[in-house]
């Protein structure tokens, strides 16, 4: 029967042994350059250095998944912000806090003369003045007008860090005109805030202001009463 050696030890050992009888070594298993049992980490390891080949190939499908992911994760993110900047867009140009308000123009020079008397008041100065210096007054031109917000295509507009309407108010001879702001809804004390606007006010709000629809003191006449 023929005798081998056990690499590690060196105890003889039979052909037909399979473990050293003496250290216990697998005489058929992986070994290193000491004759040292590899454990499968070890021998995993030693087959990437005998086998170049075969890490540069897991090397290189390691990198492709990897460059995979990152584009992955670069076209969600891109997702993602195209998605926001299309909220932020819509809630800029809605402005969804900001109330609708009311519907017509008619709606909200009947709501303005019901809790305003000084548009009423405003535009007999302005018949005073037209009468005064030109001896008549021509109720045929427009002496009113609701003024609609070129931004958010409402009624409603902004001033004295309030929501309002802005009705606008002739004085035919100068050709000037007043401006006055309602609330468009009651204060706590169950008033409707309203204000004469100045000068400066009115070169503010009037940059997104246009006029919906007007009124010739004859029409206003027969339309309030």
């Amino acid at each position: 029967m023929k005798t081998n050696f056990c690499p590690k030890c060196g105890t003889s050992v039979s052909n037909n042994e399979k473990f050293c009888p003496h250290c216990g070594f697998d005489l058929y298993g992986p070994t290193d350059k000491n004759n040292n049992l590899l454990n499968s980490s070890s021998a995993a390891k030693a087959t990437q250095r005998i086998d170049p080949a075969s890490s540069k190939f897991i090397q290189v499908n390691n990198e492709s998944n990897s460059t995979s992911e990152n584009a992955g994760h670069s076209k969600k993110f891109s997702i993602f912000f195209i998605m926001l900047m299309g909220l932020g867009i819509f809630i800029f140009t809605t402005k969804p806090w900001m109330p609708r308000g009311l519907g017509t123009a008619d709606q909200v020079m009947r709501y303005s003369n019901k809790h305003d008397q000084n548009i009423l008041r405003m535009r007999a100065y302005g018949q005073l003045d037209e009468g005064l210096v030109q001896g008549n007054v021509d109720h045929t031109i427009n002496a009113y007008s609701v003024m609609k917000n070129s931004k958010t295509g409402t009624f409603v507009f902004k001033s004295h860090n309030r929501y309002v309407y802005l009705i606008r108010i002739y004085n035919n001879h100068t050709d000037s005109y007043w401006e006055e702001i309602i609330a468009v809804k009651k204060d706590d004390n169950d008033k409707v805030y309203h204000k004469q606007l100045s000068k400066d006010d009115m070169n503010d709000i009037d940059s997104n202001a246009s006029v919906a629809e007007s009124w010739t003191d004859y029409q206003y006449e027969e339309w309030i009463n």
